[in-house]
């Protein structure tokens, strides 16, 4: 069996694509697709299953052409798939004209009072969604609701953006009166920046050697340089390190000493206060 996938027939799944080579030629493919992908070179003639509406769970009638399909491979004779798929079809058709039906029952049975027929069309989020894509009941359909609830909280743009997206939806109203609410607020961000500090670092006591002395020169210039970049007002730091661009070594009894001077960089987070738009509360709640 071949998984089609977004993995598996994009450029990580050659793998995938090379045992499907051998069963096809094998005379043992059973390909299957669990995303919206076509199938690879090579392999378009051969209708792959569509599992990309089963949800992990259940009877569906593309896992029961599944298992069908790997039985006839299985038993050397051809598969009798279509009848399998044709009843499912026939039982999806069913529930959605059941679906029509509620909610033309719905309809007629409020035509004359509105507050009715939105109550019946809140009594759940599929029948909600139902009503929504036949205009009825002021109710968003599902995509709108979505966007809806996914709206970051008091996000001006994001408003914006949903009112241009939904310019005649549900919640047209209630966007436009969020972002006519906007204010602007005082907030603070954290912008990274570098200062240089000029460092003298004086000679420590004597090291075996001099590349020895340099390094505790550096050691003792990097917690200088610590010191020195946390006295910038209205920042935190970083990083702090010693950048030496001039040696005085000297040897002294017992070893080497060295001094140095140097930049000190700080790498630092410098506080800004910024304007910042405001529309509003939180709009993740449903529609009442």
């Amino acid at each position: 069996m071949a998984v089609w996938s977004e993995e598996s027939v994009g450029h990580t799944g050659g793998f995938v694509r090379d045992e499907a080579t051998r069963a096809l030629a094998d005379g043992r493919l059973v390909p299957v697709r669990i995303d919206n992908v076509d199938s690879p070179l090579g392999f378009g003639e051969i209708q792959a299953l569509d599992l990309t509406r089963w949800k992990r769970g259940g009877k569906h009638p593309a896992i029961e052409a599944l298992v069908e399909a790997i039985r006839a491979k299985l038993e050397g004779r051809e598969a009798e798939i279509e009848p399998i798929l044709r009843r499912g079809r026939m039982r999806r058709l069913a529930t959605n004209v059941a679906a029509l039906v509620v909610i033309a029952g719905l309809a007629f049975a409020a035509l004359d009072v509105f507050s009715s027929r939105s109550s019946l069309c809140a009594m759940s989020t599929s029948i909600s969604d139902a009503c929504g894509s036949a205009g009825l009941g002021g109710r968003p359909d599902r995509d709108e609701r979505l966007a809806w609830a996914a709206l970051p909280a008091g996000d001006c743009q994001a408003l914006r953006q949903f009112v241009e997206d939904y310019p005649d939806g549900s919640y047209r109203t209630a966007a436009a009166d969020l972002i006519t609410a906007r204010e602007v607020r005082s907030g603070e961000e954290w912008a990274p920046a570098e200062r240089r500090l000029r460092l003298f670092v004086p000679s420590g006591g004597p090291a075996a050697s001099e590349a020895a002395a340099r390094e505790d020169a550096i050691g003792r210039g990097n917690r200088r340089a610590a010191r020195a970049c946390g006295d910038f007002p209205d920042s935190r730091l970083t990083t702090a390190a010693i950048e030496p661009d001039e040696w005085i070594c000297r040897s002294e009894p017992g070893g080497t000493v060295c001094a140095m001077e140097g930049d000190a960089i700080c790498s630092l987070e410098l506080r800004q206060t910024v304007e910042i738009e405001y529309c509003g509360a939180d709009t993740s709640a449903e529609q009442d």
